[in-house]
């Protein structure tokens, strides 16, 4: 006989009580693995954020903002900045979306264990968070929707393009055989981003004039000849994986100066380009002055990390320069 039989309430009561349990439990677990789930996307991107996706943010919205770059200034200068900054969020989608499918690429792709044990061991993969096998499964279930994203953002061709460049780099490993084949690969990426990035910042209702491709173009060129700046913080990975970085193959002195002199040569013509005065030369100076120092000075491992931070901060200056003469810092 059931004791629901003589005490049918204290039952029920019972019954209530381990039904908000099971939820309560149930809905703390859900939120568990779903932060988990965000930290583990975080890990795969915390490294681009600083150094990649919010200079791509900047040099979209501010060549958008530019009276030179594109078909509709009149709409989308920061006297009037309604356009540009409702289309912040998309720009920011398609910098995340495409950053996130080319992390989980390399990160996954052979090899790539053995860089970050050394470089970044707090990576998802290393730090056991995913496995290799379900990292290349989550790529392939972000690929499509993050293609159906890009034909909604008017920005598919540069998309599946980057998706091209992105497969030669990791699986085919075009980042390791050549370090100039390297730095082709990334500043064509970096053209694509930007690019993309600016189409998106101008929406529909603008069109990106050959001035916009040609200093676009102009940005990729800075990042040919200054990009592996990145590979001075990474030489003992590389070097156990077997990638053929600037550093390692001209040495580790001849590298800083191939740094530091374009670094130095940009720092004074991309001002020179956009007439930006005496504020744009104190600050492209400054910011490109302190890498060059840097990168001559001190070169410790350390030191390398904070550099390669500083110059994917004069890089956003760089971008940042198409909107000065807009407002009005041009004098």
């Amino acid at each position: 006989m059931q004791i629901s039989q003589f005490y049918p309430l204290e039952s029920k009561l019972v019954s209530s009580k381990t039904c908000r349990i099971v939820l309560t439990s149930t809905i703390f677990h859900f939120i568990k693995t779903v932060r988990f789930h965000i930290y583990t996307v975080w890990l795969f991107l915390k490294s681009d954020i600083p150094t990649f996706i919010i200079p791509s943010c900047v040099f979209g919205l501010c060549a958008a903002g530019s009276n030179t770059l594109t078909s509709s200034s009149s709409d989308l200068t920061w006297a009037k900045p309604s356009p540009v900054l409702s289309n912040i969020p998309k720009v920011l989608m398609f910098a995340v979306q495409t950053c996130l499918v080319f992390d989980v690429a390399n990160q996954s792709s052979p090899g790539a264990e053995q860089e970050d044990a050394i470089n970044k061991p707090w990576r998802p993969i290393l730090a056991k968070r995913i496995s290799r096998t379900d990292a290349r499964k989550l790529l392939l279930a972000v690929i499509p929707p993050v293609l159906i994203s890009s034909f909604y953002l008017g920005v598919y061709i540069e998309t599946c393009t980057l998706f091209v460049l992105c497969w030669m780099y990791n699986d085919l490993r075009g980042g390791d055989v050549n370090f100039w084949i390297r730095n082709l690969h990334l500043s064509v990426a970096y053209f694509l981003y930007n690019l993309g990035s600016l189409k998106v910042a101008i929406g529909s209702g603008g069109i990106v004039k050959i001035e916009g491709y040609a200093w676009t173009a102009m940005v990729s060129l800075v990042i040919f000849t200054t990009m592996h700046v990145q590979d001075m913080k990474d030489q003992e990975g590389d070097k156990k994986r077997g990638r053929c970085t600037v550093p390692l193959v001209v040495g580790d002195r001849v590298a800083r100066w191939s740094i530091a002199v374009p670094v130095f040569f940009w720092m004074v013509v991309c001002p020179m380009i956009w007439r930006c005065g005496l504020m744009g030369w104190a600050t492209c100076t400054g910011s490109g002055g302190v890498v060059v120092i840097r990168l001559l000075l001190l070169r410790d491992v350390e030191a390398d990390k904070k550099t390669y931070t500083m110059w994917a901060s004069w890089l956003t200056v760089l971008y940042s320069i198409p909107i000065w003469p807009s407002a009005g810092i041009s004098c």
